[in-house]
């Protein structure tokens, strides 16, 4: 009988610390699974956001528009894209020195991004100093009203740029493209693409410093 006891004993602590054991793996495993995670969602980051202005980069630009595209077709809903880069940047970088350009752009990124008021919008930088703002279930007097935001937002920055080539201005300035379209089958989003950056060199050719529609071109 003692020896039954004694055997039942062992067991029972065998089974407890088994019990232990297979807890604290558990627990550990936990810990493994939420620190790769929390890595996966750095890597993530890391992979989809610009180094330097800390927004969208040009792969992120490239995955959200084919699905907002997708999803946008399949709900028969407006996507508009805004295209626009900084008036004589190159002029800036050569007055002012490189770093303050970086700087420049770092402070033009964040402001458009806080100048976008839902999240599913998105403003990436596509280029040295070009960027991209997707404007999903907007249609194109919205996607003006975006612009002309933005151009106020930047023009409250009174960023100054002694050599911008403009007349009477000598701060920094953008002149943006801007699209729109209800998805169809028989288009693409690369086309809103095109589009939009048609429209962003005719404002370009117009004098800079202001938005030019796609659909009002000529």
């Amino acid at each position: 009988m003692i020896k039954d006891i004694s055997d039942r004993k062992e067991a029972e602590n065998l089974l407890i610390a088994a019990k232990e054991q297979a807890e604290a793996a558990e627990a550990e495993l936990k810990k493994t699974q939420i620190k790769l995670e929390r890595n996966n969602k750095i890597l993530l980051k890391l992979i989809n956001e610009d180094p330097l202005t800390k927004i969208a980069n040009r792969l992120c630009f490239d995955i959200r528009i084919r699905q907002e595209w997708k999803r946008l077709y399949r709900e028969q809903q407006p996507l508009s894209l805004l295209l626009f880069d900084v008036d004589y940047f190159k002029y800036y970088n050569d007055l002012y020195g490189h770093p303050k350009g970086d700087t420049c752009l770092i402070k033009i990124a964040q402001t458009v991004r806080k100048t976008l008021s839902r999240p599913a919008d998105l403003v990436a930088r596509v280029g040295g100093e070009e960027f991209c703002v997707i404007l999903p279930n907007t249609d194109l007097k919205g996607a003006i009203i975006v612009a002309e935001r933005i151009h106020l937002a930047i023009k409250e920055l009174e960023i100054t740029h002694e050599d911008s080539r403009l007349d009477n201005i000598n701060t920094i300035t953008i002149s943006v493209g801007i699209s729109s379209q209800i998805p169809t089958a028989d288009s693409s989003h690369n086309r809103l693409i095109n589009q939009a950056d048609q429209a962003l060199l005719e404002a370009k050719r117009q004098g800079r410093n202001q938005s030019v529609i796609f659909s009002s071109m000529s």
